[in-house]
């Protein structure tokens, strides 16, 4: 049995068609994997705050953080890879970072709110995946995403 590595969060944003095919993509997956665990993955709906987030990772305690989402934002069809580096908050900033937060805190689950806030919570660099359908329909995202798990999660 292959260890847990990854920790694939399934960010599902209702307000783009490519966000919420992820919801598809999440059903389909424990579907299969009742437990959530995908090869050397442990995969999560993270349609939730960073706050929540912060805390069900510090529960799994071990892998590399992917969040995976889908954001219209007119660019070719396609899957787009980013890293984000944490950041420590000075004392002095304090207003920044409550402006940082505020978003995802309060609901928002646009991936842009909640990496701007979980950046603050994390202490190690995560990755971003973002699927942009480029007005291809909602399967595009659902068949890319399921690809892309199967690739780092099963060396498929």
């Amino acid at each position: 049995m292959k260890r847990v590595e990854k920790i694939v969060g399934i960010v599902a944003n209702l307000h783009y068609a490519s966000g919420y095919s992820l919801v598809e993509v999440y059903r389909q997956i424990i579907e299969e994997y009742p437990s959530g665990i995908v090869g050397r993955c442990i995969v999560r709906d993270y349609s939730i705050d960073a706050v929540n987030i912060h805390v069900d990772l510090e529960s799994i305690g071990v892998g590399d953080l992917i969040l995976v989402a889908g954001k219209e934002r007119g660019r070719p069809s396609g899957l787009y890879e980013y890293s984000i580096k944490p950041v420590e908050p000075s004392v002095g900033d304090i207003e920044d970072l409550r402006r940082e937060v505020e978003a995802s805190l309060t609901g928002s689950l646009d991936i842009d709110d909640v990496v701007r806030a979980l950046k603050y919570f994390l202490k190690q660099e995560f990755s971003v995946v973002e699927c942009d359908s480029g007005g291809r329909g909602v399967e595009y995202c659902v068949d890319r995403v399921r690809e892309y798990i199967s690739t780092i999660c099963l060396d498929r």
